[in-house]
């Protein structure tokens, strides 16, 4: 097709500005790691990781069960995960069970009771706390699509 002259001028001020945009409104979303010294450790969790959206409904996901997955001793583990993902494991996986919730609210009417229960909380009361406190909002405001606008959304 033949482009109106001046277009890619257009596309370009369209895109400059979305990223203008998104970097004064979005910005807490991109987080940039403070060194790249660990990026050579992300390999070896990758297996780890995929283990841990598998079995993200089970309660009984543990360090230990991590650091077998990953063929190294458990405080090694904790240590390389941390300088990895600059969070503990089990705060790692508790984002992940937060992350599921979020998308489990927002596409499906599932209640919040089995929601909980299929991302791994045997308590519907602390899953409750835990998605207040990392998403900014309850389950229930949450799946209204009350989004906070300040804090950072699970999914």
């Amino acid at each position: 097709a033949v482009k109106a002259p001046g277009w890619i001028n257009a596309m370009r001020q369209d895109i400059f500005g979305l990223l203008l945009y998104a970097v004064r409104n979005e910005a807490h979303l991109f987080q940039v790691k403070s060194s790249m010294e660990s990026q050579p450790l992300l390999p070896r969790f990758l297996p780890v990781l995929d283990w841990i959206d598998q079995n993200i409904a089970s309660n009984e996901i543990t360090v230990a069960d991590l650091a077998r997955r990953a063929f190294i001793s458990e405080t090694h583990f904790r240590r390389m995960f941390l300088k990895t993902f600059e969070m503990s494991p089990m705060q790692f996986v508790r984002k992940r069970r937060i992350e599921r919730a979020c998308t489990l609210l927002r596409t499906t009417d599932t209640p919040i009771k089995q929601i909980a229960q299929d991302c791994g909380f045997a308590e519907d009361a602390f899953f409750s706390r835990v998605f207040r406190h990392l998403v900014g909002v309850t389950p229930a405001a949450y799946r209204r699509g009350e989004y906070p606008n300040s804090a950072q959304q699970g999914g």
